[in-house]
């Protein structure tokens, strides 16, 4: 591959790399507000992205064993850094919605089990012919 067309191709994959980073940290930041299409919305255009990102790497290590020139290889060693910096802040993003959403279910698996009480509760009271439905 010409170096031209190596720089193009490692300049969209960090755009790639960007943009996932992006979602991750938007997911992160609005998971509360965010209804749950816009999560499934969101995690479909990330996986487009991963699976784009997946389709190249054979093409890229076929470049690094191939590259003659000592500056196309700086080019791959330089990317390979930048995807595993972005792969590992991407890993930590996504390790903290799964903490905050483990947190949220476990805080609504409370609250439902709190309001399931009180409906036993009130249906005994009622049952008894204290409520006002006797």
């Amino acid at each position: 591959m010409d170096p031209v067309a190596l720089q193009t191709l490692l300049c969209r994959r960090e755009s790639q790399y960007q943009l996932l980073l992006e979602e991750a940290a938007a997911l992160l930041r609005n998971l509360d507000t965010f209804s749950s299409e816009e999560v499934t919305e969101l995690i479909a255009r990330r996986q487009e992205i991963i699976n784009d990102l997946q389709n190249v790497d054979h093409l890229l290590q076929t470049c690094y064993e191939k590259v003659q020139g000592s500056a196309s290889r700086r080019q791959l060693d330089e990317f390979r850094l930048f995807q595993e910096a972005a792969t590992g802040r991407i890993l930590e993003l996504d390790a903290l919605v799964i903490a905050l959403a483990k947190v949220r279910l476990d805080a609504l698996k409370g609250d439902l089990a709190a309001l399931a009480k009180r409906r036993t509760v009130l249906t005994a009271y009622e049952g008894n012919g204290h409520g006002m439905g006797w």
